[in-house]
């Protein structure tokens, strides 16, 4: 399902045009020729929800060539250790995984990870990548018959307030021309955050930034200051889970509106229904989802193997229960009920 329900209230989405380079862009931190690269301001608001400033990002700068793509972040504080410290990671003190997350094939899933590498000598200016696709992570150091380059490249500014990295385009599985991208900061931050791992993403956990690689076009989520939020009423009489949603709990409970698309954070092309109760033991979600191709669902999984369902069109629900944006219950059912629950916690 391309639903997704957030806090964070999304107002805009812009096409902004851009040109495919004609000359790489060197990644040695030096910063100096970004100039024809589109970019995705981050909101003050936005950022300013971070639980640690370390994990604040200003903006997100793009470019692409026929070879390479390249991601630049300028963040809101610079990285307290120079490189070379910065390998040897003090778990009391502070330490950075600075990700870019990309969807190449339009299912709103993250397909690929890139993660700043530490190297000897080089601290964090190296990069790796991580396949995702199928659910079992492979990391890829280098590709093989590219003479071009030797690994993905990440180099961090010599004031620490940026990075840049370069993706080679020829291993990546990409069968969509917008692909999406999230920025994710994950920080343990012992200097002015409470030494504990906190994830942030950007936009936001469940949107994309859009990017166009045939016109090298962005649309850019932007956000608003306001939260949602909703006021729940509990239910006496907790609803039946037969998939019917006619109970009486459901003609009172809370609805959830503003249902959007997680990749450039559109509106829905689709209706979805959803509304939410409890009791003194459960909460409850109801969600009614409309689809044009009802025959096209595609359910795989069975309830042998609810790993799988995340794999199918899914209804997902995610839950903050400690709202510290570092843990966080994850469900899924399918059109024929089989279900799939983990809780996540960012180590």
């Amino acid at each position: 399902m391309d639903y997704s329900y957030r806090l964070i209230v999304v107002a805009t989405a812009v096409l902004v045009l851009g040109t495919r380079l004609e000359a790489a862009i060197e990644i040695d931190g030096k910063m100096g020729d970004w100039a024809p690269a589109i970019t995705y301001e981050v909101p003050t608001a936005l950022r300013e929800q971070a639980l640690t400033p370390f994990g604040q990002v200003n903006r997100l700068a793009v470019a692409h060539d026929d070879e390479f793509l390249y991601f630049r972040v300028d963040f809101a504080e610079a990285r307290p250790f120079a490189d070379s410290k910065q390998a040897a990671f003090k778990p009391k003190y502070w330490g950075n995984r600075r990700y870019i997350e990309l969807d190449v094939d339009g299912d709103s899933k993250v397909d690929y990870v890139t993660t700043m590498h530490p190297g000897k000598r080089k601290g964090l200016n190296n990069c790796y990548l991580v396949d995702h696709r199928d659910g079992k992570p492979k990391t890829y150091l280098w590709y093989e018959g590219h003479k071009q380059w030797s690994g993905i490249r990440g180099h961090y500014a010599a004031d620490g307030k940026s990075v840049e990295i370069r993706v080679p385009r020829l291993p990546l599985k990409i069968t969509t021309k917008l692909i999406g991208i999230r920025v994710q900061m994950q920080i343990r931050d012992g200097l002015k955050g409470d030494n504990a791992w906190h994830n942030m993403r950007y936009p936001t956990d469940t949107t994309f930034y859009l990017y166009d690689l045939e016109k090298g076009a962005r649309i850019e989520a932007g956000a608003s200051a306001a939260k949602r939020s909703i006021t729940m009423r509990p239910t006496k009489t907790p609803p039946v889970l037969d998939g019917m949603l006619n109970d009486a709990a459901w003609q009172t409970a809370a609805p959830l509106t503003g249902f959007i698309t997680n990749r450039g954070a559109q509106a829905a092309t689709m209706k979805t229904e959803a509304s939410v109760t409890f009791d003194t033991t459960h909460l409850y979600i109801g969600v009614r989802a409309f689809d044009k191709d009802l025959p096209g669902l595609v359910t795989k999984a069975t309830v042998a193997e609810p790993s799988r369902v995340y794999g199918d069109d899914v209804i997902e629900i995610f839950i903050d229960h400690h709202h510290d944006q570092a843990s966080f219950l994850h469900l899924g059912v399918n059109a024929i009920g089989t279900t799939a629950a983990q809780l996540v916690v960012v180590r």
